[in-house]
């Protein structure tokens, strides 16, 4: 038998907070806005008080939205919920319409939402909390890329441990211990027999973001909606002719889940 065939893949790295102009209700010294989405692990923007606090993206023209993404938050912490909106005003936002439902992410728990496609001005994230201040590492919106072709054969970033073990050997050959070092963890994209349009129309625009920055990736919508890695990139082939005209590329990945 073939090996599972993985259905639908998604990439985000369109981040329009990255374009507009943000601006925040509230916020703590020192832990500012644009650590939200800086596509940094490590940094974090603070609202500065519990309730309801906003961060609105005005990107000053109609801006199509189909999936927005979450990672590295303490919402759980604080019964905290998130929730994004748009408004359809054309010189200011006149009433709020949500582009997803609420949304009370479990202890560290990543979100990559797809939604309706919506193409407005004006976004916003809702982001509450009833007890103290949440804190949000990283936030996207925009634009979703979906892969081409399923995979076969694929290691899931779920299932990518990449770890580095160091055991400890006793004079008469008796293992004393071990010692376990997590590196992140490690899977490959690989797309075969990728039309030459595809490339066309995806691969420059893909690839000027993440050999910098980092991106989400959800590897199979259908079956593990959940299941969604913030990745980087440490090795990338780029596409080539294969005997069909058609393309091959593999980008190897470094992930945290």
């Amino acid at each position: 038998m073939g090996g599972y065939v993985i259905l639908t893949q998604y990439i985000g790295y369109q981040n329009l907070l990255e374009t507009g102009t943000v601006t925040v209700t509230s916020e703590a010294t020192g832990f500012p806005k644009e650590n939200s989405f800086d596509w940094l692990p490590w940094d974090y923007w603070n609202a500065g008080r519990a309730g309801a606090v906003y961060i609105t993206v005005d990107m000053g023209t109609a801006t199509t939205v189909d999936y927005w993404a979450l990672a590295f938050h303490d919402l759980s912490d604080h019964s905290g919920t998130i929730k994004p909106q748009y408004s359809s005003g054309s010189t200011s936002p006149i009433s709020w319409s949500d582009l997803d439902t609420v949304q009370t992410p479990a202890a560290n728990q990543m979100i990559f939402s797809p939604v309706t496609s919506v193409s407005v001005r004006y976004y916003r994230f809702e982001i509450s909390s009833t007890t103290l201040a949440s804190a949000i590492g990283a936030l996207s919106l925009g634009q979703y890329l979906t892969l081409q072709r399923g995979e076969k054969n694929f290691t899931t970033p779920y299932h990518g441990r990449n770890k580095k073990i160091l055991n400890s050997i006793g004079e008469t050959g008796n293992p004393l211990g071990s010692t376990v070092y997590a590196q992140g963890q490690k899977f490959t994209i690989k797309q075969e027999n990728v039309t030459p349009a595809w490339i066309a129309a995806n691969w420059e625009a893909l690839i000027d973001h993440i050999e910098i920055k980092r991106f989400f990736f959800m590897h199979d919508y259908e079956n593990a909606p959940t299941e969604v890695a913030f990745c980087w990139t440490d090795r990338i082939k780029y596409p080539q002719y294969n005997n069909d005209n058609y393309m091959n590329f593999s980008i190897d990945c470094r992930a945290l889940i």
